[in-house]
């Protein structure tokens, strides 16, 4: 099935441009003033010249700005119109199959036209679950059972035992891999291979290890991946870090280690978490792993689907499992990471020390 992505001007408001910016209001009310360059008022006094009363393949839009201004700010206009919701991508299919019943068909019938369209895009997606221990094998079962096409695991411990007992029954099984370390070719042609990345793990320790060499790998990739950690009664869903777009979990690493109050003895234990005697065991409830998997695995089908915007784009989600307060914390890109920093592209950008 081929996918003929169009821009419509947005429904649920109206724009119109000001002297410096954007006015964006619904029906007789201002909702908001939107203040921009003088460059960015031209972009959007052409995109809705295009844009009123008619719908227009998104690659025909984008040429025609692009012959009158820089394609690189093309590209961020666009990116800021969309998240300001005045303008909407359609998606129409050349061809479209019966609609299957499925779990989600009710869920995706409620927000879409055509809910053939974001079930296809499941059926022909492909993911990699990374992790070891019980949360992997939940992750992997939830995973199993939302419809996506592929779902491949590569176990970092023995969790063969996990599986099996969390898919019984199921006529498909995940694929699971042999036990390999990050630096395995074979690690990294499945990645490659692979739509999304989804990273689980069960404890504290865990992701310190082994968050931080997927990050490195999935940077030199270029591969999305989404990280799930359960610490205690403590669920972190997120962030959904796209290299090039948004920050890295080394920006997330460097932001959380800003605030902490007792840095010098945090990164005395940082230096020691390799060694083999120490050793966290999960201290989470059965009903935490299975909550951590659902989400994960809600958040994976949005991503894939693209029915609607991911929670965890640029944004860590947190839920207490005690009090069920849930917060949430948006990742600001390190300008100069030691990880995804533009001196690890340019190098001739690199500090020098003489």
């Amino acid at each position: 099935m081929v996918f003929d992505v169009r821009v419509r001007l947005s429904d649920l408001q109206w724009t119109v441009t000001a002297d410096d910016g954007f006015i964006i209001g619904k029906k007789a009310t201002v909702l908001r003033k939107i203040r921009g360059s003088v460059l960015l008022r031209r972009i959007g006094d052409a995109l809705l010249d295009r844009l009123r009363g008619q719908t227009i393949p998104l690659v025909q839009l984008r040429a025609d700005l692009c012959q009158e201004f820089p394609p690189a700010v093309v590209e961020d206009a666009l990116r800021q119109f969309h998240s300001l919701q005045i303008i909407e991508y359609t998606e129409q299919a050349e061809e479209s199959g019966p609609i299957v019943d499925h779990p989600f068909h009710d869920y995706f019938r409620s927000a879409s036209t055509d809910p053939a369209i974001p079930l296809d895009r499941l059926r022909q997606s492909r993911i990699v679950v990374v992790g070891g221990g019980q949360l992997t094998a939940a992750a992997t079962w939830e995973l199993m059972g939302s419809g996506i096409g592929d779902v491949s695991v590569i176990p970092l411990s023995d969790v063969a035992g996990a599986l099996a007992r969390a898919c019984n029954g199921w006529e498909v099984v995940p694929r699971v891999l042999p036990l390999m370390a990050f630096d395995d070719p074979g690690f990294g042609e499945e990645l490659r291979q692979s739509d999304l990345v989804v990273m689980c793990a069960d404890q504290p320790l865990s992701r310190l290890r082994e968050f931080p060499q997927l990050n490195a790998l999935c940077l030199e990739l270029e591969k999305p991946w989404l990280c799930v950690a359960l610490d205690g009664d403590r669920i972190d869903l997120g962030p959904l870090f796209v290299p090039g777009d948004t920050g890295c979990f080394r920006c997330l690493e460097l932001r959380e280690e800003s605030h902490l109050p007792h840095r010098a003895e945090y990164f005395a234990f940082k230096r020691n978490i390799a060694a083999p005697w120490m050793v966290v065991n999960a201290d989470s409830p059965p009903p935490a792993l299975r909550m951590a998997a659902a989400m994960v695995s809600l958040e994976a089908v949005r991503i894939l689907s693209r029915q609607s915007f991911p929670s965890t784009f640029q944004t860590l989600v947190e839920l207490e499992l005690s009090t069920y307060n849930l917060q949430t914390h948006t990742l600001v890109r390190v300008p100069f990471c030691d990880a995804c920093g533009p001196q690890n592209r340019q190098p001739l950008r690199r500090a020098w020390s003489i």
